[in-house]
């Protein structure tokens, strides 16, 4: 990366201004010693960057147009599917967690050998089975779960700031018999977490 930025493109524009606007801007620009093209552009930049509408509306339309996750990952054409495959975090994740299930169901299956479960298989066939299926199910789902996480990225999960606590007013009485108010705050929880 360079330590110059590039210059930005110049692009000419005919305007036509008013007779006094134009004579103000030849007389700014004698003034600050520059173009009047620089005070044009510096002047649109300061004026349009402050205007909270515009900016309001700017971000709203560039949001509708900016393109989906699923125009983004697409890619060249010809590599789109490929792509978007090594792109989903979800799909690498299966295949890895497919990999290292079977891996797991060969090398550490299911011991039906112990006695304690071999009594399980003899007074509860149907238990046992279950016991069964979901052994092998979690030598698939773990591994699925820990590549997710791990592909994910930084860990999203954090504190935000809580919202301020609701404050109730109940009618109470002083000692000399008028009513007054007391403000009674309700605990709220100081951190809330978002998991987006």
């Amino acid at each position: 990366m360079s330590m110059i930025k590039k210059a930005p493109a110049i692009k000419t524009r005919e305007i036509h201004l008013e007779e006094p606007v134009n004579e103000l801007l030849d007389d700014y620009a004698r003034f600050i010693e520059n173009s009047p093209d620089h005070v044009v552009n510096a002047v649109l930049k300061k004026v349009l960057g402050r205007d909270q509408d515009y900016r309001k509306w700017r971000e709203q339309r560039r949001s509708e147009r900016s393109p989906s996750r699923e125009d983004a990952v697409r890619g060249p054409k010809g590599k789109g599917m490929i792509h978007r495959i090594l792109h989903s975090r979800g799909f690498v994740s299966a295949l890895l967690a497919m990999g290292a299930g079977v891996f797991l169901y060969y090398t550490h299956p299911f011991p039906a050998d112990q006695i304690f479960l071999r009594v399980i298989a003899m007074r509860a066939p149907h238990a046992f089975l279950s016991f069964r299926y979901l052994y092998n199910t979690i030598l698939f789902t773990t591994p699925f779960m820990v590549f997710s996480t791990v592909l994910s990225g930084p860990n999203r999960i954090g504190p935000t700031p809580s919202a301020p606590s609701p404050v109730s007013t109940l009618p109470h009485s002083s000692s000399r018999g008028s009513p007054t108010s007391v403000n009674m705050i309700k605990p709220t929880p100081n951190i809330t977490l978002a998991i987006p």
